[in-house]
């Protein structure tokens, strides 16, 4: 059964499609929270709060706009900026794919840590929206479709946010090493 077929039958009661929903999205949305460096009980609290809203709201879903991931990763997106406002700060975080791991002996591991560290420079030194549509293509592997209707913005925007952003991130580590 799709993700759209099983909001609809728990948006009617169907216990059992409700947990199928969070069968295939509470650990991407926990992990996106954990990403966005919540605290562990803090994130386990707003992936919660992200399902709750989904009740509340998943009337509002059309399958003709976006899949119900990209829905579900816009609420968590509305939750965590409501989270980190209420505690006056922003988050960022290094999405883990950029760095590689093999990298396994004591200079290795020196290196890796140099590489990290530029790669976590870099990403932070893009503007917030840039590091946001970076994040949710690479860490979280939403589609286009889906960042442009979590962020609520038009396609084409994304476009640009992703190329500006992965051009500016290559830069800034090539200038670093």
């Amino acid at each position: 059964m799709t993700a759209e077929a099983l909001i609809t039958r728990a948006l009617a009661g169907d216990e059992a499609a409700f947990v199928g929903i969070l069968d295939l999205l509470e650990q991407p949305v926990f992990a996106y929270m954990r990403w966005r460096r919540v605290e562990h009980a803090d994130a386990e609290d707003l992936t919660q709060q992200v399902f709750v809203t989904l009740l509340e709201r998943g009337r509002t879903f059309d399958p003709g706009v976006g899949c119900l991931r990209g829905f579900v990763f816009g609420i968590a997106r509305r939750v965590w900026l409501k989270h980190a406002a209420a505690r006056g700060k922003a988050a960022a975080s290094l999405p883990e794919g950029l760095i590689d791991e093999r990298l396994d002996s004591p200079e290795g591991r020196v290196v890796r840590e140099e590489r990290r560290a530029a790669v976590t420079r870099a990403m932070d030194a893009l503007p917030d929206t840039a590091r946001e549509v970076l994040s949710l293509r690479i860490h979280h592997n939403l589609s286009l479709k889906d960042i442009a209707e979590a962020m609520q913005m038009p396609l084409n925007s994304v476009k640009s946010h992703l190329f500006r952003a992965r051009s500016q991130l290559r830069d800034s580590i090539a200038n670093e090493v």
